[in-house]
């Protein structure tokens, strides 16, 4: 899932490095980052002519698990850039509009130091 991650969204909306989130890396920092990854290469495939049943079952299954654990971190309050990532990402693919921030990913930047100026 994660090659069609690759080949299919992160042309059009290029948030991640390939060469830094691969997915060795991606496991060890970041679930939710990991899960939303897979969730969006795995939804590529079913917008094809050809798709079958379990394609569609396996993207929804993995998109219920991202939603799962959103609550999970949302409840618990956790802040890191990969959140924020995995915030970015998932809204990108749920619109076609040009991304300008939402209150939640610019609040979770100022807090980690992320949206500080030099």
């Amino acid at each position: 899932m994660l090659p069609r991650y690759w080949e299919w969204i992160h042309p059009q909306w290029s948030i991640l490095d390939p060469s830094l989130h691969t997915m060795t890396r991606l496991r060890k920092s970041s679930a939710l980052l990991t899960s939303t990854v897979l969730a969006l290469g795995s939804t590529a495939p079913t917008h094809l002519p050809k798709r079958n049943a379990e394609q569609v079952a396996e993207a929804l299954c993995l998109h219920s698990h991202v939603e799962r654990l959103c609550v999970i971190v949302f409840s618990t309050g956790a802040k890191s850039i990969e959140i924020v990532q995995a915030n970015i990402v998932s809204h990108y693919a749920e619109s076609d509009e040009m991304y300008i921030g939402n209150p939640f990913s610019l609040d979770m930047l100022a807090l980690v130091s992320l949206g500080a100026m030099p």
